[in-house]
């Protein structure tokens, strides 16, 4: 018995111990659920610069939970940032953790060295070297709202790529370390020849190279500036080129379901384009703008039926093109840009065609029902076969019931439909209510019916009146 107890206090003992080891935590699967405070431990020596900022993937992430057990060992760098920039007076930084829980603050300290200098290697191939003016897109009548690289539809544009940059920095004398992308900024201008100043060129707003450079002159340099983000920041600059927007190309914008609409009973050749067409010939620009406004008289236009090419007309007098005549109810528009300062070296004015646009008889298609004053009588025959009401009764001209032929294009001819007429006429129903069973001023459904096209019936809603 004596022995038994010994051995027993023994194991109270080694699990005492157990219970009070800060090793990682072995009751069941680690998770980020039990994590109380992380610590970040550097993997090396690490080296920062100003304009900087701290790398996850230069320390180990370890979390503990609030007994001090490591939870998790190795986090992923992943699930830590850091947005502060790096100065040279700084001893420390931050990282923020981006898990299911909420930690203290994870500070480290940190060497911040100050930059000496800076060189650029710009002979990669995809080193962009040349830039262009943005032009006025489609829609747009200027560009004077134009003025952030952030701008949805121009900023792209507007930006100086790093695209194969590599920028090296020289710190602590002899030092040197490749910077990211994110520790420095670049800036496209010219070295002013007179004080041998950069002059930054504003990207946004122009429409010609040279309106950009105001001040620009012959023997000024147009070159890229690449400078480190401290508050005295290291410069250094390659050469580029500023050049004019010009057309590589032009084409057709038209809207998927457009067709041209000739009148009914008329022939097709009697087709024209609508002024308010949806219709633009666009530009792309070298650039690589594309859907880039042209400039309408420099654009000809022409259309095909049956084979044949009409003669030209200019964009602005699209609506003036004679279609002589239609075969297979379609047609199709060419286009050529004559401009010549504006086009790119080779530029060729050969024709671009559009789809087959169809063109279209402009029959009734529907009908459109306009209430108007209307009231359906009760205890009134509204059929065919009555004369309790006629036509004047309830047309626009009477208490205000019209109805109208829908056409194919969407809109409304100026033919009125008759009540109960034997052509081009509708009827209505229901033919009769009595007041037995509906009370003067209450609402009614009706149905009107072409009478040559039942398929077209509408249901609107009326008051109603004693007869």
């Amino acid at each position: 018995m004596r022995k038994l107890m010994i051995a027993m206090l023994a194991l109270a003992v080694v699990f005492g111990f157990a219970a009070c080891d800060n090793s990682t935590a072995n009751s069941g699967a680690a998770s980020q659920l039990d994590v109380a405070y992380i610590e970040a431990t550097a993997k090396g020596d690490v080296v920062y610069l100003e304009g900087e900022k701290a790398d996850p993937a230069d320390y180990t992430f370890t979390g503990y939970d609030a007994a001090g057990n490591v939870v998790i060992e190795n986090m992923a760098s992943s699930l830590f940032s850091s947005d502060v920039v790096l100065t040279k007076d700084m001893d420390k930084t931050g990282f923020t953790y981006a898990g299911v829980v909420s930690v203290p603050a994870i500070t480290v300290p940190v060497t911040v060295y100050e930059i000496d200098k800076i060189t650029v290697d710009a002979t990669a191939d995809d080193v962009v070297k040349t830039y262009y003016n943005i032009v006025a897109m489609d829609g747009d009548a200027n560009l004077a709202g134009v003025t952030a690289v952030t701008d949805e539809k121009y900023g792209k544009f507007m930006t100086v790529s790093k695209a194969g940059l590599v920028v090296t920095a020289t710190y602590n004398g002899t030092e040197t370390k490749v910077l990211d992308e994110d520790a420095y900024d670049v800036a496209l201008g010219y070295i002013d020849a007179d004080n041998d100043e950069f002059e930054a060129i504003d990207l946004a707003g122009w429409k010609s190279a040279t309106a950009a450079m105001t001040d620009y002159t012959a023997g000024d340099k147009v070159v890229v500036q690449v400078s480190t983000k401290d508050a005295t920041p290291a410069t250094t600059t390659f050469d580029a080129k500023y050049e004019k927007n010009l057309i590589t190309s032009i084409y057709f914008d038209i809207d998927d379901d457009y067709v041209i609409y000739y009148a009914e009973d008329a022939t097709p050749a009697a087709a024209s384009i609508g002024a308010k067409a949806p219709i633009a010939v666009l530009a792309n620009m070298v650039n690589g703008q594309t859907g880039a406004a042209t400039t309408a008289a420099s654009v000809k236009v022409a259309l095909t039926a049956d084979g044949t090419k009409t003669s030209t007309v200019t964009m602005s007098d699209l609506t003036q093109l004679k279609f002589t005549s239609v075969s297979g109810n379609s047609i199709k528009l060419w286009a050529s840009y004559e401009g010549t300062t504006d086009v790119v070296s080779g530029f060729t004015t050969d024709a671009v065609s559009s789809r087959d646009i169809e063109v279209v008889e402009n029959v009734p298609a529907g009908i459109t029902i306009t209430v108007g004053t209307f009231k359906y009588a009760l205890d009134t025959d509204y059929s065919a076969d009555t004369e309790e009401v006629t036509a004047a009764d309830v047309s626009a001209s009477g208490a205000g019931l019209k109805v109208v032929y829908k056409l194919t294009d969407g809109t409304d001819s100026t033919k009125e439909l008759t009540f109960n007429g034997k052509t081009d006429g509708y009827n209505i129903t229901p033919e009769e209510v009595s007041s037995d069973n509906r009370m003067p001023g209450a609402p009614i459904d009706i149905t009107i019916t072409p009478i040559d096209h039942p398929e077209w019936a509408k249901t609107v809603t009326v008051a109603t009146k004693a007869n």
